[in-house]
């Protein structure tokens, strides 16, 4: 009697431990597919950081040129302005100091 409750006894605990085995791989397996889809997740997270930083350097570049696209259009036009006030001595001769004292202020 105590051998056939020993042998029933073993079968169980082959069962839970074979049980145990089966839950410990699959939470195994559940934890090792969530890590890799976090790193995915963080790989594609910082793709777009990487795109998006770039973008906004680009935008910069861009705004620096506009700027300096600007000033320069700016300065030939002031000094066109210049020119023809002096050449024509009829037309309103101030314009051309106050652009002088505009050009100085912003210097």
């Amino acid at each position: 009697m105590y051998e056939e409750l020993s042998d029933e006894a073993d079968e169980d605990d082959e069962d839970e431990d074979h049980g145990v085995l089966e839950s410990l791989h699959g939470d195994v397996l559940a934890r090792s597919l969530l890590d890799a889809q976090v790193s995915n997740q963080l790989n594609l997270l910082k793709a777009e950081v990487r795109r998006l930083r770039s973008k906004v350097q680009a935008l910069q570049n861009e705004k620096d040129d506009m700027v300096d696209n600007f000033r320069s259009t700016t300065q030939i036009l002031l000094n066109r302005i210049k020119e023809l006030e002096s050449n024509d001595a009829q037309s309103r001769p101030q314009t051309a100091a106050v652009i002088d004292r505009i050009e100085v202020g912003e210097g």
